[in-house]
């Protein structure tokens, strides 16, 4: 499989479109791109990870194939926020209600900001090569500001960095791609055209200039009131950084990027891993081998001990729920699936009535058409399981 076999969608979110592609099976994934990138930039992690999860590929609002709102003069429209509902929308319209998410640069600034506004529906948060917007600024030093010049260029007041980004794509990309601690030779002719093509069109060149000044502006201010207000990351999460890279020096009086994300957060562990910034295009297997060990979709071979028997803790506890439940709350009654527990009990199941029964599975079916409007129908006649 390859990312030209995922399917492609365009997603009407309410406040954009928002481009996927996407394809597997079993817990939904969302991965996010940087910049100069777009979703191309996990051809070759998302087919590895789709053998064992849904993996759904974004672009970001403003980047690649996805719209182009219209911004504001606080650049609210571009804030990590904005683009959080986005992705939180697009995914629930493709049944995952729930699902983890793993960003790159601008994308893991996303992907952390909807840990944080929406923690109800993030599993588990992967960022790599980033660490938290209000960090970098209030560590902002003259290595930063030559090596990170996006950050600073890109915030400037329109037109500039827009007429930059469009009459110098090629020069921007080609500077990134070699630059950055990957080598050039990993990006083949027709991905670096690719991410050339969407710096040069003007809507979506002015959209990525809104995002940056959002992220010296607005975005600090959100950052700064969680702060403030104690909110914290609380699902588990995973930092991965480049060992060639500045995250793998700059900040070892924080004890590195680690530290740094122990401060918004409260479950963190994480690596460097031996490649520049752009790691996931350079080393895509050995990227998807640290994730895979994160979020254990498939081999439990990669788990250590501990993170074994969190899992195990975690399903028992899910079958235990499943097991004890009765009258509207029981489903299915499966007494294989209870008979994988240590304790052998014979639970006492109260089975409603016929008419009340079936109001509650009219009342279920109604409330799948209120959270999942856009989700496909199918016209199968149910068949009783084999017993």
């Amino acid at each position: 499989m390859t990312l030209d076999d995922f399917t492609v969608a365009e997603i009407d979110t309410g406040e954009t479109t928002i481009f996927v592609r996407h394809a597997g099976r079993g817990p939904g994934t969302l991965l996010l791109h940087g910049f100069p990138e777009t979703h191309l930039m996990w051809r070759g992690v998302a087919p590895l990870l789709a053998q064992s999860s849904t993996v759904v590929c974004a672009d970001l609002r403003g980047y690649g194939y996805s719209g182009c709102p219209p911004s504001a003069a606080d650049h609210r429209p571009y804030s990590k926020r904005a683009m959080a509902r986005d992705m939180v929308a697009a995914m629930e319209m493709l049944g995952h209600r729930r699902f983890s998410v793993v960003g790159h640069d601008r994308g893991g600034r996303v992907a952390y900001r909807m840990a944080l506004d929406h923690p109800d529906r993030i599993e588990r948060l992967g960022v790599l090569d980033v660490v938290p917007i209000e960090s970098a600024w209030e560590r902002a030093d003259a290595r930063f500001a030559l090596a990170f010049w996006p950050w600073s260029l890109l915030a400037q007041s329109e037109p500039l960095p827009e007429r930059v980004l469009t009459a110098t794509a090629d020069l921007l990309v080609d500077h990134a791609l070699s630059e950055w601690g990957s080598p050039a030779a990993g990006f083949s002719p027709a991905i670096r055209a690719a991410y050339i093509e969407a710096l040069r069109d003007s809507a979506h060149a002015h959209a990525i200039c809104e995002e940056y000044r959002a992220a010296a502006t607005i975005d600090r201010k959100h950052d700064r009131e969680d702060r403030a207000a104690g909110r914290r990351i609380t699902c588990p999460l995973l930092v991965l950084w480049s060992a060639n890279g500045p995250l793998a020096t700059w900040y070892t009086g924080e004890s590195g990027p680690i530290g740094l994300w122990r401060e918004w957060a409260d479950d963190v562990r994480g690596q460097a891993l031996n490649g520049g910034h752009f790691f996931p295009e350079e080393i895509p297997e050995q990227t998807v081998e640290a994730l895979g060990r994160f979020f254990a979709f498939w081999d439990l071979d990669l788990l250590k001990r501990d993170e074994l028997i969190a899992e195990v803790k975690k399903l028992r506890a899910g079958i235990r729920a499943h097991r004890d439940s009765t009258k509207h709350e029981l489903c299915w009654h499966h007494p294989h699936l209870w008979g994988l527990l240590p304790e052998k009990v014979e639970p006492e199941i109260a089975v409603p009535a016929w008419p009340q029964f079936l109001r509650g599975c009219l009342r279920y079916r109604e409330s799948l058409d209120q959270q999942l409007p856009k989700a496909p129908r199918v016209t199968e006649e149910f068949e009783k399981p084999p017993t």
